[in-house]
């Protein structure tokens, strides 16, 4: 995606790409809705923290994650990312962080 120009300042902030590309990572990892995706963001530091939003900054919300998705499926580029292997690297490291800091071993950072 690129960064359009804005006219003036009114309305919303533009959402960063990475952030929303992360948020499609953490959707994907986790097999959770939109709206699941949103609620955990706004629940979560651990998820805040992996999209580099601080506890004030405003979470995406499911519609804009479903409007992000369909802007990359309209220029062809979730199924460009399925085919690239650094994608799915990324996405077995992030599987293995969710294997070792998962539930079961909360107390693991507390050593």
């Amino acid at each position: 995606m690129y960064e359009k120009p804005r006219k003036n300042n009114a309305g919303r902030k533009a959402i960063d790409a990475i952030v929303m590309f992360k948020m499609l990572v953490l959707q994907q990892l986790y097999n959770i809705s939109d709206e699941e995706l949103e609620y955990q963001v706004n629940n979560r530091l651990s998820f805040m923290r992996f999209l580099g939003l601080g506890l004030p900054e405003p979470v995406p919300d499911a519609t804009i994650v479903w409007l992000f998705r369909q802007q990359l499926k309209q220029q062809g580029l979730i199924e460009e990312l399925k085919k690239q292997e650094q994608f799915h690297t990324l996405c077995k490291d992030l599987h293995q962080i969710k294997v070792c800091f998962g539930h079961k071993h909360e107390n693991y950072l507390n050593r």
